[in-house]
């Protein structure tokens, strides 16, 4: 898995978690994974689904990988935990990458 894409899933898991105003719902995930640094590993293990999702694109992508995808899907994630939720992590991935893919 690319570096950057591991990167920018924790940029933006790390961002979601900063703008949450709800304390018992930030406490409650941060518990849940004991830890806010094994929440960030949990989701940087996604890269490598992120990356081989983003090669089936054959056509390529519009945007940069990183910022329009690898970042959003670690808000997306976090904002969905926070809410107690399971999230479907391929179809967050699949969405984002559809958003920028080249028809």
């Amino acid at each position: 898995m690319s570096n950057l894409t591991s990167a920018y899933i924790a940029i933006g898991a790390h961002s979601a978690l900063r703008a949450c105003t709800d304390p018992t719902a930030l406490a409650n995930l941060i518990e849940r994974y004991s830890g806010e640094l094994n929440l960030i590993d949990e989701l940087i293990s996604d890269g490598e689904m992120l990356d081989a999702l983003a090669a089936q694109f054959a056509e390529g992508l519009t945007g940069v990988f990183v910022y329009e995808v690898a970042e959003p899907y670690g808000e997306q994630m976090v904002g969905i935990l926070l809410k107690g939720q399971l999230p479907d992590r391929s179809a967050i991935a699949t969405k984002l990458l559809a958003d920028i893919a080249i028809a």
